[in-house]
């Protein structure tokens, strides 16, 4: 079991993820709505076929900057694995036994990675307010 402060800090910190992840969700949201009108939905299956292979190949990320490409790349592929592993187990398990599940959320790694990616998107944030970014 969690003490006092780990839940009081786990809490926070689940807050403040979900409030990161809220606000990223709006900005994508008002950024779509910028764009050409209704969003197309002709030809799915080979939209799809095309999005997942930019995905895995990364072929539109690796044209600048070598090296900071070849770290995103290795970290989407790395959340993606992270990703796929944890449906398998949740697959074969039936998530059955809820705890489980809250020992994946408390887990050390998985706080860190929630904590990394709000600092990687507050930096993004930060570098587009002053002008750097993309």
């Amino acid at each position: 079991m969690l003490t006092d402060i780990e839940r009081i800090v786990f809490v926070a910190l689940l807050l403040f993820a979900l409030g990161a992840a809220v606000f990223v969700a709006r900005r994508i949201y008002h950024i779509i709505l910028r764009g050409q009108g209704a969003l197309g939905t002709d030809h799915w299956e080979r939209r799809l076929r095309r999005g997942l292979s930019v995905f895995l190949t990364q072929r539109t990320v690796l044209k600048r900057r070598p090296l900071a490409s070849i770290f995103h790349t290795l970290i989407a592929w790395g959340f993606t694995f992270y990703l796929l592993v944890n449906v398998a187990d949740a697959a074969r398990n039936g998530l059955k036994d809820h705890s489980r599940i809250i020992l994946v959320l408390k887990s050390p790694d998985f706080i860190l990675t929630v904590c990394r990616l709000v600092r990687l998107a507050a930096f993004e944030q930060y570098l587009n307010s002053h002008g750097l970014g993309p």
